[in-house]
Order: C-alpha cells, then sequence, then structure tokens
C-alpha cells in the first residue's frame, strides 16, 4: 500500500524552474515586484487553459455540456499549479494564508475485499463460501434458480473516496456463465431514493465476463462520459430532472450479474482501487452501514405488490389475493385472520399506512383526485403531485367499486393520471367493475368482478356461472377477483330501517367462496362496512368465517396462486347420476376419475343442477376442486 501526501507546498514550479518561497520572502524590493510579475503571468496563463475546457475535475456532474478527451491527470497538475501560485502571490505580498488541510491520497493493491449478496429473488438459494485450497479467491457464490432469469447484485465496501476522474478499480473473477459485470458502488449526497426511502446509491458499470470458465481481470474506470449517461439513465429510470450528482462518493465494489435456469457460480478473487481520496468527515457520517441494504430499505417502505401475467406477486411471491377493507382493527387481528391486503379509504393516513404495511400487509388505498375541466376528462386543470413522495407505504392504488359504463371515462382518465404521478413506483391499479370488464380491463391491472347474491332469488350456482360470463368477456388481460359480502348489502340493511337486521350466514360466506375459486378467480375481497374485531356474536361469526376461508385458500394457495381453471368435470352422485344436466356437453378433454369423457362447459348464466368440479391445472399438478353450488 503506497500512500501519498498531498499539500500546498510553497516552492512551487514556474516557467520551469523552482522559486523557493523563502527566498521570495526576503528578496530585494525590486526582485519581489519581478517575482510577482512572473507569478501572475503564470496564474493568467494557468486560468486561461482552464476556460479552455481542460477542467474535467468538477465535482458536480451534468449532462449538458459536450464531450471532452480524457485529460484528467493533466488537469489536477494545472489546477495544483494554479492554487500554489495564488498562494505564492499572498506570500510573497505579505498576507500570509491559513495552512490547508493535506488531503491523503492512496492506492489499494492486492486486496481481498469481504463480499456478501445485497440483492436476489426470493426464489433463489444462494451459498456463499471461501474455498480454503484457493487462498486468492476471496469469496466464492452458488446460486440454484429456477427456470426464470433473476437479477443478482454483489456488493463489497471499500475505503470510500471523493470521486475523481483516476479513480480506476479491477477484480479478478471467474463464473460457469458470461455477462457478470463489475461497477462502481455510488453514494449521491443530499438525493433520496424513492425507490427505498435512503440515500441514492447508484452503479457505474465496466467491463463484463466475455468468456465462461476463465480467470478474466475486469476493470472500471470514472470518466466524464460515463458519468454523464449515468445521471441521465438515473433520471430516465426515476423520472426525476432535477436530480443532480454533487460531489459522489466512491464507497464500493459490485457485480452486476444474473442468475441462469439451473446452477451459477462464480469466484470473486483479488481486487485494487485508487487513488483514494478521502472524504471529510461530514460526507462519511452520511454512507449507510454494511448491514443496510437496498431491499430492506424498500421492504421497510412498503409492501410491493406487482401483477405479472398469470399471477399476483407479494414480496416477489405467488399469493391468492385475501382484501379486507380497513376499519381501524388491530394488527394483530388482521394477521390472525388471514388477510394479506388492506384496503385504507383515506390515503391521506399515513401513520395507519406506516403500521399496516410494517407489519407486512400490502396496502391499497384511494389515490387523490386530479381535477378535471367540466365535462371533459381528457383535460386536465391541476395534476397530481408526484405520489412517490408523498404516499410511500402505499402498495398499490384501489380506483373505486361497483364502476359501471357512465363512470367508464372517469375510471379511465383518473388511472392515466395517477400512472403518471406514480411512474416511479409504478403501483397496480385495482377497481371493482360492473359490467365494462373488457374495456377497463386494458387500463385496470386487478378487475373485480361480480354481484352480491346473498339475499336475492340468485344461488351461489349462477354467481359462479355469472363469473365466469364476466371473466371471458374481459379477455382475461387482468387479474380477476370478486367481492364477498360478509353482511347483507346496502339496500337490504335500508329496507329493513329500524328492524331487526338480516346476517350472513357463516355457510354463505364459504359458499361465495368456493364459487370465485371454482370460476378460477385468484382473488377475494371480504366485503363489509364496519369493525370486525368485536364481541358480539354476529360480528364474531363472520370474522371466523373469514378466517377459515383465508385457511383453506393458504392451503390450496400453491395450486390457485398461479394455476389456470380449464373446465369442468361432471360428478356422479352415489344413485349413479350425471350432473352435467343440460348445460351442454363436449367441449373439454377432461377424464372422470373412472377413465370416461365427463368434460361439460358453462354455456350460461342459470345455475348448474347438481354438483360438479373444476380442473385447475398449476406448475406440474392438477387440482379437481368438486363443489355443490
Amino acid at each position: 500500500m503506497l500512500t501519498v501526501e498531498q499539500s500546498a507546498s510553497v516552492d512551487t514550479a514556474v516557467a520551469g524552474r523552482i522559486v523557493p518561497g523563502v527566498a521570495c520572502g526576503v528578496a530585494p524590493r525590486a526582485c519581489r515586484l519581478r517575482v510577482l510579475c512572473s507569478l501572475l503571468l503564470c496564474w493568467s496563463v494557468c486560468v486561461s487553459s482552464s476556460s479552455a475546457g481542460l477542467l474535467l475535475d468538477e465535482p458536480a456532474v451534468s449532462d449538458g455540456g459536450a464531450p471532452v478527451s480524457e485529460q484528467g491527470r493533466l488537469t489536477q497538475q494545472l489546477r495544483q499549479q494554479s492554487r500554489a501560485t495564488g498562494q505564492m502571490i499572498q506570500q510573497v505580498s505579505g498576507v500570509l494564508p491559513e495552512p490547508a488541510a493535506t488531503a491523503p491520497v492512496t492506492e489499494y493493491e492486492g486486496q481481498l475485499l469481504t463480499w456478501r449478496c445485497q440483492q436476489h429473488a426470493p426464489g433463489i438459494e444462494v451459498q456463499q463460501s471461501q474455498p480454503e485450497d484457493q487462498p486468492e479467491v476471496a469469496a466464492r457464490f452458488r446460486f440454484s434458480a429456477a427456470a426464470v432469469t433473476e437479477p443478482v447484485l454483489l456488493t463489497a465496501r471499500i475505503e470510500p473516496s471523493r470521486l475523481h476522474y483516476d479513480f480506476q478499480a479491477a477484480l479478478v473473477a471467474d463464473a460457469n456463465t458470461a455477462g457478470a459485470r463489475l461497477a462502481l458502488q455510488l453514494l449521491i449526497p443530499g438525493q433520496t431514493d424513492p425507490r427505498t426511502g435512503g440515500p441514492m446509491v447508484v452503479y457505474l458499470p465496466g467491463d463484463a465476463l466475455e468468456q465462461a470458465e476463465t480467470t478474466q481481470t475486469l476493470r472500471v474506470t470514472v470518466t466524464r462520459k460515463g458519468m454523464e449517461s449515468l445521471l441521465r439513465r438515473t433520471r430516465a429510470e426515476l423520472n426525476r430532472a432535477d436530480i443532480r450528482f454533487q460531489e459522489p462518493l466512491i464507497i464500493g465494489l459490485a457485480v452486476l450479474a444474473e442468475s441462469q435456469p439451473g446452477e451459477l457460480w462464480m469466484d470473486l478473487g483479488v481486487a485494487e482501487y485508487g487513488p483514494v481520496i478521502v472524504p471529510q468527515q461530514a460526507q462519511l457520517d452520511l454512507i449507510p452501514q454494511p448491514s443496510q441494504s437496498e431491499r430492506q430499505a424498500a421492504a421497510g417502505v412498503h409492501v410491493p405488490l406487482d401483477v405479472e401475467l398469470g399471477a399476483l406477486l407479494l414480496k416477489d411471491q405467488p399469493v391468492v389475493l385475501r382484501l379486507m377493507p380497513d376499519h381501524g382493527e388491530s394488527v394483530d387481528w388482521l394477521k390472525r385472520t388471514g388477510v394479506n391486503t388492506v384496503w385504507q379509504d383515506d390515503v391521506q393516513a399515513a401513520a395507519r399506512s406506516e403500521e399496516l404495511s410494517g407489519a407486512g400487509l400490502a396496502v391499497l388505498a384511494t389515490p387523490p383526485h386530479p381535477e378535471f375541466a367540466a365535462g371533459d376528462f381528457g383535460q386536465v386543470v391541476s395534476g397530481l403531485s408526484p405520489l412517490d413522495q408523498l404516499y410511500p407505504h402505499v402498495s398499490g392504488w384501489y380506483l373505486g367499486t361497483r364502476i359501471g359504463q357512465a363512470d367508464l371515462p372517469h375510471l379511465l382518465a383518473w388511472s392515466r393520471e395517477v400512472r403518471s404521478a406514480d411512474r416511479v413506483m409504478q403501483r397496480p391499479h385495482a377497481a371493482d367493475l360492473a359490467g365494462v370488464e373488457s374495456a377497463a380491463s386494458r387500463e385496470i391491472d386487478l378487475a373485480g368482478m361480480g354481484r352480491h347474491v346473498v339475499g336475492r332469488e340468485d344461488g351461489f350456482g349462477a354467481l359462479r356461472n355469472l363469473l365466469v360470463h364476466r371473466l371471458n368477456n374481459s379477455g382475461q388481460m387482468a387479474f380477476p377477483w370478486t367481492w364477498v359480502q360478509a353482511e347483507p348489502s346496502h339496500a337490504q340493511q335500508q329496507w329493513r330501517g329500524e328492524g331487526l337486521q338480516a346476517v350472513v350466514e357463516p355457510e354463505q360466506i364459504l359458499q361465495q367462496v368456493y364459487a370465485a375459486i371454482s370460476a378460477g378467480y385468484r382473488g377475494i375481497g371480504f366485503w363489509k362496512t364496519r369493525n370486525l374485531e368485536s364481541t358480539d356474536a354476529e360480528l364474531r361469526e363472520a370474522s371466523l368465517a373469514i378466517e377459515l376461508a383465508c385457511l383453506e385458500i393458504s392451503l390450496l394457495e400453491p395450486f390457485l396462486a398461479r394455476g389456470r381453471r380449464e373446465g369442468y368435470l361432471a360428478v356422479r352422485t352415489p344413485e349413479g347420476r350425471g350432473a352435467a344436466g343440460d348445460r351442454g356437453a363436449g367441449s373439454g378433454v377432461m377424464l372422470d376419475l373412472q377413465g370416461q369423457s365427463s368434460g361439460i362447459t358453462v354455456a350460461g348464466l342459470d345455475a348448474p343442477r347438481g354438483p360438479d368440479a373444476a380442473v385447475i391445472r398449476g406448475s406440474g399438478a392438477t387440482l379437481i376442486l368438486a363443489t355443490q353450488l
């Protein structure tokens, strides 16, 4: 390790000669004037050179300037010469400045860094070790992944340094697949990452592995062009034109890779980096502790909820949506009930959102509303502020219940404005639709479809067939879910007035859940308008029914979360009678348990005339769910 102390010396090179500062301090007046003139001339040359575009070593990076060739060392020499010359002028003229603090510059060679896996998908198994027979290998990683390519981030802390255009780093690496890339981990003081809520950390990429199972030396260099490209990319990803790289700090090395289906192994060896210019103590205090990671920070801000083709992901795991409106129930009660998502009507209740997300529950909130021109939803009078900064604990947006044809233009315009204001986090949109599934499913990610049937002439079998019909009308473009009645409808409660109110029996709640699952829906919302955490017998009975339904869903979740309904099987009763009835037969290739063809279709909205079984095919398994609706 080589250490060099940079300090402003009084002995300064002027016009190719060394001018001793002490001698000038006691020289005759004429000599002092001649030296002063020479120094002024040299200083003016330095200033003119810097104005000509040679000074690349700026602490702030912007993307507005034209590309300039790399002359970092020449720039540093000119700048040091200019500063030292200015000090010489002050000393010759009799004005003595205060001594400047020395800035240590260090080169680190042959370092074995401490690496850790900072980011990986939950489905990836990570093993880290250090081979005893290979002391030159700092860390060996093995990643076991499924049939999906996922990003992997490995990081190692180094001695922090102020960013400058002479900084370089190198790492010896080997892997069984090409593509892993070395990068510098940069901390941007004064900037908050809206994705994590913590200090902004970006990665300046360098070389990538070009060949598999071949030891290579990867290098990364700080250049003006690279920093400008990184700034533009960061602004585009976060949709924030006000981001500036003011005095960035180099805090670590990183390896960016992608796990492949099967097994990926990677050896990380000796590293070199420098020159390191030690930051001031105030800057060092901004560096987060090594135990913190972006994923931990993100989890502390909100519970990630995402929709992909055929599945809903909660914390990157496929789940069945179990939703409940929030009426002030305790977090412990909600978790004991088994719901995983809570709809919060008041988006301004930040403390409640933080409490729910801190308990691991996803939060759907009703977003703020923009102001549209009268009668024209295409003209926005007052838009929305960036939602990622205002509501960081929200996992998704709920835009309304029972949205019909008359409210469709407003729903689509509102959703577009919310997406425009939420470009950083891009949280999913949910809405309960009433007959507009086909048009709205292009904009809404979680499409609620269904009807309240408790207390009506329609049975649960007719509800199942209605759900199938509406799912087919939607084009199956959005994630399907439905509300389940946990209490009588508003119209029924109004009709009874002050009289004895009807109740929804636990069996009715469970039958609605079975109908939705049999129809191929992968989300259940338990509709209620009051707090169910009560000692009242009726409310207690409803809450226990919800808890039982969530327990049954969790048991079937491995089949239902990514499963797809492929059809129905007729179930024979003990008397030997078929259950296909007059619904029509023949559109399926399903067989009953005796091997005879018994595929049936749901052709209408009438209730089935007997029991049947939904066939739900998941990844490598098939679930046959028999129901009596």
